[in-house]
């Protein structure tokens, strides 16, 4: 169970990195030519990545507390 949940965690921050490597390929080519567009695609990317942050962060948690546990 573990382990299958810290796949998860990184495939999603894998496909989160993805997701901004095609805004930037995106960007360079000229495809996003407005601002506000631009704006929002970086907005995007950036809750993204703050969701798998806290994913992750979680995990850790839980990891730590069950070590914890172990411990006592």
């Amino acid at each position: 169970m573990k382990k299958s949940i810290s796949v998860m965690a990184y495939t999603f921050s894998g496909f989160a990195l993805q997701a901004n490597l095609n805004n930037a390929q995106m960007v360079s080519l000229g495809i996003i030519s407005n601002i506000d567009n631009l704006n929002i695609y970086i907005l995007v990317s950036l809750v993204v990545l703050l969701i798998t942050a806290i994913i992750f962060a979680l995990i850790m948690a839980s990891r730590y507390k069950k070590n914890q546990v172990k411990s006592f």
